[in-house]
Protein backbone atom coordinates (compact mmCIF):
# COMPACT_ATOMS: atom_id res chain seq x y z
CA UNK A 1 0.00 0.00 0.00
CA UNK A 2 2.50 2.28 0.93
CA UNK A 3 5.03 3.34 -1.93
CA UNK A 4 8.14 3.58 -0.32
CA UNK A 5 7.68 0.65 2.04
CA UNK A 6 10.72 -1.87 1.67
CA UNK A 7 8.08 -4.61 0.92
CA UNK A 8 4.90 -7.28 2.10
CA UNK A 9 4.37 -10.11 4.00
CA UNK A 10 1.20 -12.43 4.46
CA UNK A 11 -1.15 -11.68 7.29
CA UNK A 12 -1.07 -15.02 8.96
CA UNK A 13 -2.91 -13.86 11.98
CA UNK A 14 -0.58 -15.32 14.51
CA UNK A 15 0.82 -13.50 17.25
CA UNK A 16 2.87 -14.84 20.05
CA UNK A 17 4.10 -13.02 22.92
CA UNK A 18 7.63 -11.99 22.63
CA UNK A 19 7.54 -11.42 18.78
CA UNK A 20 8.79 -8.06 18.13
CA UNK A 21 9.17 -5.75 15.32
CA UNK A 22 11.32 -2.45 14.61
CA UNK A 23 9.91 0.46 12.38
CA UNK A 24 12.22 3.00 11.17
CA UNK A 25 11.01 6.12 9.55
CA UNK A 26 13.01 8.09 7.43
CA UNK A 27 12.41 11.35 5.18
CA UNK A 28 11.57 9.87 1.91
CA UNK A 29 13.55 12.44 0.31
CA UNK A 30 17.18 12.71 1.86
CA UNK A 31 16.77 9.12 3.12
CA UNK A 32 17.47 10.66 6.86
CA UNK A 33 16.26 8.05 9.58
CA UNK A 34 13.55 10.85 11.94
CA UNK A 35 12.72 8.22 14.32
CA UNK A 36 12.81 4.41 15.27
CA UNK A 37 10.22 2.43 16.79
CA UNK A 38 10.57 -1.11 18.96
CA UNK A 39 7.22 -3.19 19.43
CA UNK A 40 7.31 -5.84 21.32
CA UNK A 41 4.12 -8.35 21.84
CA UNK A 42 3.36 -8.11 25.26
CA UNK A 43 -0.54 -9.90 25.70
CA UNK A 44 -2.95 -11.09 22.82
CA UNK A 45 -6.29 -12.10 22.97
CA UNK A 46 -7.99 -14.18 20.27
CA UNK A 47 -11.76 -13.72 21.64
CA UNK A 48 -11.72 -9.78 21.99
CA UNK A 49 -9.79 -9.58 19.15
CA UNK A 50 -6.69 -7.03 20.76
CA UNK A 51 -2.79 -7.04 20.79
CA UNK A 52 -1.45 -5.28 23.18
CA UNK A 53 2.49 -3.67 22.53
CA UNK A 54 4.80 -2.88 24.90
CA UNK A 55 2.39 -2.94 28.21
CA UNK A 56 -0.33 -1.82 26.45
CA UNK A 57 1.39 1.29 25.56
CA UNK A 58 -0.34 0.18 21.87
CA UNK A 59 -2.94 -1.93 20.83
CA UNK A 60 -4.06 -2.98 18.01
CA UNK A 61 -6.80 -5.60 16.54
CA UNK A 62 -5.86 -8.92 14.78
CA UNK A 63 -5.81 -7.21 11.70
CA UNK A 64 -3.38 -4.56 12.55
CA UNK A 65 -5.51 -1.77 13.12
CA UNK A 66 -4.83 0.62 15.41
CA UNK A 67 -7.38 0.77 18.50
CA UNK A 68 -4.72 2.99 20.59
CA UNK A 69 -1.24 4.60 20.26
CA UNK A 70 0.85 6.48 21.96
CA UNK A 71 -0.78 9.99 21.36
CA UNK A 72 -4.33 8.39 20.79
CA UNK A 73 -7.58 5.87 21.62
CA UNK A 74 -9.72 4.95 19.13
CA UNK A 75 -13.55 3.59 19.92
CA UNK A 76 -13.16 2.03 15.86
CA UNK A 77 -10.12 0.73 14.88
CA UNK A 78 -8.48 3.14 12.94
CA UNK A 79 -7.36 1.69 9.40
CA UNK A 80 -3.98 3.22 8.50
CA UNK A 81 -2.41 0.10 6.05
CA UNK A 82 -5.47 -2.03 4.91
CA UNK A 83 -4.89 -2.61 1.37
CA UNK A 84 -2.74 -5.36 1.04
CA UNK A 85 -4.45 -7.22 4.00
CA UNK A 86 -7.94 -7.72 2.34
CA UNK A 87 -9.00 -10.01 -0.62
CA UNK A 88 -9.18 -8.27 -4.03
CA UNK A 89 -7.09 -5.09 -2.27
CA UNK A 90 -10.33 -2.94 -1.71
CA UNK A 91 -11.57 -1.18 1.25
CA UNK A 92 -13.73 1.31 2.60
CA UNK A 93 -12.87 3.51 5.68
CA UNK A 94 -16.22 3.62 6.84
CA UNK A 95 -14.72 4.39 10.41
CA UNK A 96 -14.11 8.35 9.05
CA UNK A 97 -17.57 9.03 8.35
CA UNK A 98 -18.49 7.67 12.09
CA UNK A 99 -15.95 10.89 13.01
CA UNK A 100 -17.10 13.49 10.47
CA UNK A 101 -20.49 12.62 8.08
CA UNK A 102 -19.88 16.01 6.97
CA UNK A 103 -16.29 16.11 5.70
CA UNK A 104 -15.64 15.14 1.93
CA UNK A 105 -13.31 12.15 1.69
CA UNK A 106 -9.96 12.30 -0.48
CA UNK A 107 -8.45 9.03 -1.91
CA UNK A 108 -4.71 10.28 -2.33
CA UNK A 109 -2.26 7.35 -3.15
CA UNK A 110 0.90 9.40 -3.88
CA UNK A 111 2.85 8.29 -6.49
CA UNK A 112 0.39 7.47 -9.62
CA UNK A 113 0.09 4.95 -12.24
CA UNK A 114 -1.86 2.64 -13.84
CA UNK A 115 -3.66 1.05 -12.94
CA UNK A 116 -4.00 2.08 -9.10
CA UNK A 117 -7.22 4.38 -9.88
CA UNK A 118 -9.25 1.07 -10.50
CA UNK A 119 -8.38 -0.16 -6.45
CA UNK A 120 -10.54 3.27 -5.76
CA UNK A 121 -13.47 2.74 -7.63
CA UNK A 122 -15.07 0.68 -4.32
CA UNK A 123 -12.75 2.94 -1.53
CA UNK A 124 -16.10 4.79 -0.61
CA UNK A 125 -14.01 8.11 -1.20
CA UNK A 126 -15.80 11.30 -2.05
CA UNK A 127 -12.68 12.63 -4.63
CA UNK A 128 -9.64 11.02 -6.25
CA UNK A 129 -6.00 13.35 -6.27
CA UNK A 130 -3.37 11.92 -8.24
CA UNK A 131 0.41 12.86 -8.08
CA UNK A 132 1.68 13.85 -11.50
CA UNK A 133 5.11 14.19 -11.29
CA UNK A 134 7.71 12.73 -14.28
CA UNK A 135 10.25 13.73 -16.63
CA UNK A 136 8.71 12.25 -19.45
CA UNK A 137 8.98 9.09 -21.45
CA UNK A 138 10.78 9.13 -24.96
CA UNK A 139 9.01 9.48 -27.25
CA UNK A 140 6.18 11.06 -25.11
CA UNK A 141 7.51 14.28 -23.21
CA UNK A 142 6.42 15.61 -19.85
CA UNK A 143 3.26 16.58 -20.95
CA UNK A 144 1.85 13.59 -22.90
CA UNK A 145 2.49 11.58 -19.58
CA UNK A 146 0.59 13.75 -17.41
CA UNK A 147 -2.16 13.82 -19.75
CA UNK A 148 -2.04 9.56 -20.03
CA UNK A 149 -2.05 9.71 -16.12
CA UNK A 150 -5.03 12.49 -16.07
CA UNK A 151 -6.80 9.10 -18.44
CA UNK A 152 -5.66 6.84 -15.58
CA UNK A 153 -6.93 8.89 -12.73
CA UNK A 154 -10.26 9.37 -14.45
CA UNK A 155 -10.70 5.47 -14.56
CA UNK A 156 -11.16 6.09 -10.58
CA UNK A 157 -15.05 6.85 -11.26
CA UNK A 158 -14.59 9.67 -9.02
CA UNK A 159 -14.35 13.23 -9.14
CA UNK A 160 -10.57 14.02 -9.54
CA UNK A 161 -7.65 16.35 -9.77
CA UNK A 162 -3.96 16.45 -9.87
CA UNK A 163 -2.51 16.87 -6.34
CA UNK A 164 1.14 18.12 -6.30
CA UNK A 165 2.89 17.41 -9.24
CA UNK A 166 5.36 19.29 -11.35
CA UNK A 167 8.09 18.90 -13.81
CA UNK A 168 11.66 17.27 -12.94
CA UNK A 169 10.55 16.61 -9.32
CA UNK A 170 13.55 16.06 -8.14
CA UNK A 171 15.38 19.61 -9.17
CA UNK A 172 15.76 20.66 -5.99
CA UNK A 173 18.12 18.12 -5.20
CA UNK A 174 22.63 18.72 -5.97
CA UNK A 175 23.81 17.78 -8.85
CA UNK A 176 20.64 17.80 -10.99
CA UNK A 177 20.46 20.26 -13.75
CA UNK A 178 17.61 23.05 -13.59
CA UNK A 179 15.41 23.26 -16.04
CA UNK A 180 15.10 26.56 -17.24
CA UNK A 181 11.85 28.86 -16.88
CA UNK A 182 10.21 28.75 -20.68
CA UNK A 183 10.49 25.02 -20.43
CA UNK A 184 9.43 25.01 -16.89
CA UNK A 185 6.55 27.18 -17.77
CA UNK A 186 5.48 24.97 -20.03
CA UNK A 187 5.37 21.94 -18.59
CA UNK A 188 2.80 23.79 -15.69
CA UNK A 189 0.98 24.99 -18.29
CA UNK A 190 0.71 20.78 -19.39
CA UNK A 191 -0.19 20.40 -16.19
CA UNK A 192 -3.49 22.47 -15.98
CA UNK A 193 -4.90 22.30 -19.40
CA UNK A 194 -4.33 18.15 -20.12
CA UNK A 195 -5.63 17.36 -16.76
CA UNK A 196 -8.26 19.66 -17.51
CA UNK A 197 -9.03 18.48 -20.54
CA UNK A 198 -9.45 14.79 -19.14
CA UNK A 199 -12.31 15.85 -17.16
CA UNK A 200 -10.21 16.85 -13.56
CA UNK A 201 -11.71 19.64 -11.75
CA UNK A 202 -8.63 21.22 -10.44
CA UNK A 203 -5.06 21.20 -10.74
CA UNK A 204 -2.20 21.62 -7.82
CA UNK A 205 1.71 22.21 -8.14
CA UNK A 206 4.60 21.09 -6.25
CA UNK A 207 7.32 23.82 -6.18
CA UNK A 208 7.28 27.12 -7.85
CA UNK A 209 10.74 27.31 -9.15
CA UNK A 210 10.35 30.24 -11.85
CA UNK A 211 7.58 33.00 -11.98
CA UNK A 212 6.59 32.15 -15.25
CA UNK A 213 5.28 28.86 -13.72
CA UNK A 214 2.57 30.67 -11.27
CA UNK A 215 1.85 32.98 -13.95
CA UNK A 216 0.28 30.18 -15.82
CA UNK A 217 -2.01 30.08 -12.82
CA UNK A 218 -2.68 33.30 -13.33
CA UNK A 219 -3.91 32.58 -16.95
CA UNK A 220 -6.78 30.18 -15.97
CA UNK A 221 -9.50 32.34 -14.94
CA UNK A 222 -8.79 35.24 -17.87
CA UNK A 223 -9.19 32.06 -20.03
CA UNK A 224 -12.66 30.92 -18.58
CA UNK A 225 -14.04 33.79 -19.00
CA UNK A 226 -13.24 34.86 -22.34
CA UNK A 227 -13.78 31.26 -23.61
CA UNK A 228 -17.23 31.73 -22.32
CA UNK A 229 -18.01 28.11 -21.85
CA UNK A 230 -20.11 26.66 -18.88
CA UNK A 231 -18.16 24.01 -17.11
CA UNK A 232 -20.98 23.75 -14.22
CA UNK A 233 -23.03 21.99 -16.98
CA UNK A 234 -20.37 20.48 -18.69
CA UNK A 235 -20.43 16.58 -18.74
CA UNK A 236 -17.88 15.02 -20.26
CA UNK A 237 -18.91 12.53 -23.36
CA UNK A 238 -17.15 8.98 -23.12
CA UNK A 239 -15.01 8.75 -26.51
CA UNK A 240 -15.66 5.91 -28.95
CA UNK A 241 -11.94 5.15 -28.73
CA UNK A 242 -10.52 2.98 -25.69
CA UNK A 243 -6.67 1.93 -25.19
CA UNK A 244 -7.11 -1.24 -23.68
CA UNK A 245 -5.13 -1.98 -20.89
CA UNK A 246 -4.10 -4.95 -18.51
CA UNK A 247 -5.90 -4.58 -15.01
CA UNK A 248 -3.01 -6.31 -13.21
CA UNK A 249 0.08 -3.56 -14.88
CA UNK A 250 0.89 -0.87 -17.13
CA UNK A 251 1.98 -1.07 -20.53
CA UNK A 252 4.82 1.59 -20.68
CA UNK A 253 4.22 1.40 -24.83
CA UNK A 254 0.87 3.50 -23.54
CA UNK A 255 3.20 6.77 -24.01
CA UNK A 256 3.55 6.39 -27.30
CA UNK A 257 0.86 5.91 -28.33
CA UNK A 258 -1.18 8.68 -26.18
CA UNK A 259 1.49 10.81 -28.34
CA UNK A 260 -0.11 9.37 -31.57
CA UNK A 261 -3.27 9.89 -30.79
CA UNK A 262 -3.24 13.34 -29.45
CA UNK A 263 -1.28 14.15 -32.94
CA UNK A 264 -4.79 13.62 -34.59
CA UNK A 265 -6.76 14.67 -32.21
CA UNK A 266 -8.24 11.67 -30.68
CA UNK A 267 -9.69 11.97 -27.49
CA UNK A 268 -9.66 8.39 -25.48
CA UNK A 269 -10.14 6.61 -22.51
CA UNK A 270 -7.64 3.99 -21.02
CA UNK A 271 -9.55 0.81 -19.81
CA UNK A 272 -8.90 -2.37 -18.16
CA UNK A 273 -8.94 -5.50 -21.49
CA UNK A 274 -11.99 -6.29 -19.45
CA UNK A 275 -14.32 -3.19 -19.72
CA UNK A 276 -13.74 -2.37 -23.14
CA UNK A 277 -16.56 -3.82 -24.53
CA UNK A 278 -18.37 -0.72 -24.45
CA UNK A 279 -15.99 1.09 -26.69
CA UNK A 280 -16.63 0.68 -30.73
CA UNK A 281 -12.35 1.26 -31.16
CA UNK A 282 -10.63 -0.46 -29.28
CA UNK A 283 -6.11 -0.07 -29.36
CA UNK A 284 -4.62 -3.73 -28.34
CA UNK A 285 -0.70 -2.30 -28.08
CA UNK A 286 0.07 -6.31 -28.57
CA UNK A 287 -1.00 -5.74 -32.20
CA UNK A 288 -0.69 -1.98 -32.99
CA UNK A 289 1.95 0.36 -33.34
CA UNK A 290 1.55 4.06 -33.03
CA UNK A 291 2.39 4.59 -36.75
CA UNK A 292 -0.87 1.70 -37.97
CA UNK A 293 -3.22 4.17 -36.05
CA UNK A 294 -5.49 6.58 -38.63
CA UNK A 295 -8.57 7.74 -36.77
CA UNK A 296 -10.44 10.43 -37.37
CA UNK A 297 -10.65 13.19 -34.91
CA UNK A 298 -12.87 13.84 -32.04
CA UNK A 299 -13.51 17.67 -33.06
CA UNK A 300 -10.64 19.02 -34.49
CA UNK A 301 -7.51 17.70 -36.15
CA UNK A 302 -4.50 19.81 -35.38
CA UNK A 303 -2.02 20.26 -38.38
CA UNK A 304 1.80 18.20 -38.64
CA UNK A 305 3.54 19.98 -35.45
CA UNK A 306 0.72 20.16 -33.55
CA UNK A 307 -1.42 18.24 -30.62
CA UNK A 308 -5.29 18.34 -29.67
CA UNK A 309 -6.10 17.55 -26.20
CA UNK A 310 -10.05 17.72 -25.88
CA UNK A 311 -12.86 18.51 -23.89
CA UNK A 312 -16.48 17.37 -24.99
CA UNK A 313 -19.40 17.23 -23.97
CA UNK A 314 -21.96 15.08 -23.55
CA UNK A 315 -24.53 17.33 -25.54
CA UNK A 316 -22.15 18.60 -28.44
CA UNK A 317 -23.16 21.85 -27.27
CA UNK A 318 -19.70 22.61 -26.03
CA UNK A 319 -15.83 21.60 -25.92
CA UNK A 320 -12.62 22.62 -24.64
CA UNK A 321 -9.67 21.83 -26.86
CA UNK A 322 -5.71 22.71 -25.70
CA UNK A 323 -3.61 22.98 -29.00
CA UNK A 324 0.10 22.68 -28.48
CA UNK A 325 2.76 23.43 -30.37
CA UNK A 326 5.16 20.25 -30.75
CA UNK A 327 6.63 21.18 -34.31
CA UNK A 328 10.72 20.72 -32.40
CA UNK A 329 9.80 17.50 -31.35
CA UNK A 330 10.57 15.83 -28.27
CA UNK A 331 13.91 17.01 -26.72
CA UNK A 332 15.93 15.84 -23.64
CA UNK A 333 16.46 19.69 -21.24
CA UNK A 334 17.78 17.31 -18.65
CA UNK A 335 21.54 15.59 -18.03
CA UNK A 336 22.65 13.03 -17.26
CA UNK A 337 21.90 10.79 -14.55
CA UNK A 338 18.23 12.53 -15.11
CA UNK A 339 16.67 12.91 -18.54
CA UNK A 340 13.60 15.48 -18.57
CA UNK A 341 12.08 14.96 -21.83
CA UNK A 342 10.22 18.09 -23.12
CA UNK A 343 8.45 19.51 -26.35
CA UNK A 344 10.53 21.81 -28.16
CA UNK A 345 8.29 23.94 -29.45
CA UNK A 346 8.95 26.11 -32.88
CA UNK A 347 7.60 28.72 -35.02
CA UNK A 348 4.74 26.30 -37.28
CA UNK A 349 1.46 27.32 -38.79
CA UNK A 350 -1.19 26.59 -36.08
CA UNK A 351 -4.17 25.23 -37.87
CA UNK A 352 -6.98 22.93 -37.41
CA UNK A 353 -9.61 20.88 -39.20
CA UNK A 354 -12.92 21.06 -37.56
CA UNK A 355 -15.16 17.68 -38.05
CA UNK A 356 -18.04 19.63 -38.02
CA UNK A 357 -19.57 23.49 -37.48
CA UNK A 358 -19.99 25.42 -34.00
CA UNK A 359 -21.72 28.92 -33.70
CA UNK A 360 -18.89 29.93 -32.06
CA UNK A 361 -15.42 29.92 -32.14
CA UNK A 362 -13.10 31.61 -29.24
CA UNK A 363 -9.32 31.26 -29.46
CA UNK A 364 -7.52 32.04 -26.08
CA UNK A 365 -3.61 32.62 -26.80
CA UNK A 366 -1.92 31.45 -23.46
CA UNK A 367 1.21 33.12 -24.38
CA UNK A 368 -0.17 36.75 -24.71
CA UNK A 369 -3.57 36.15 -22.77
CA UNK A 370 -5.30 37.67 -25.61
CA UNK A 371 -8.71 36.50 -26.86
CA UNK A 372 -10.23 36.66 -30.08
CA UNK A 373 -13.38 35.15 -32.49
CA UNK A 374 -12.63 33.17 -34.92
CA UNK A 375 -14.73 32.18 -38.36
CA UNK A 376 -13.66 28.39 -40.11
CA UNK A 377 -13.16 28.59 -43.78
CA UNK A 378 -15.70 26.28 -46.24
CA UNK A 379 -13.55 22.97 -45.92
CA UNK A 380 -13.73 23.92 -41.85
CA UNK A 381 -10.19 24.83 -41.37
CA UNK A 382 -9.19 27.16 -38.60
CA UNK A 383 -5.69 28.84 -39.05
CA UNK A 384 -4.09 31.36 -36.53
CA UNK A 385 -0.74 31.65 -38.41
CA UNK A 386 2.84 31.07 -38.00
CA UNK A 387 4.25 30.84 -34.13
CA UNK A 388 5.09 29.10 -31.05
CA UNK A 389 2.51 29.63 -29.16
CA UNK A 390 -0.21 27.48 -27.32
CA UNK A 391 -3.75 27.78 -27.44
CA UNK A 392 -7.18 27.48 -26.27
CA UNK A 393 -9.91 27.09 -28.31
CA UNK A 394 -13.84 27.26 -26.62
CA UNK A 395 -16.44 25.71 -29.23
CA UNK A 396 -20.02 26.65 -28.24
CA UNK A 397 -23.35 25.36 -30.28
CA UNK A 398 -25.95 27.23 -28.25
Amino acid sequence: ANPFSAGRFPLGRVYAVGDEAIIRQSDILTGIEENVRMLRVTRVDYDEDRVEFNEGRWVTDLMGNVVKSSEAEFNTPVQWTPAELQIGKKWTAAFIRTIDPHTLILGNPGPHDWPEPLRWRDSGCDLFSYHPYNDGQSPADHGAIIYLRSKFAAQSGLPFYTGEGGLNQNRWEKNTKQIASDPAARGTRDQIWMSVCCGANGCLYWTLGHDLEAQEFAKIRPAFDALGLDFTLLKRQRPTVALALSPNQRDRRDAAMAMRLLDLGVDFDTVATNDVSAYATRINLDLQVPGSVTLPATVAQPASGWQVATLLSAKNDQALLYVRNVAGGVSDFGAPPRPCFLRDVRPSEASFLLRAGWRKITVFDLDTRQARAVTPDASGRVSLGMTAHDFLIGLRND
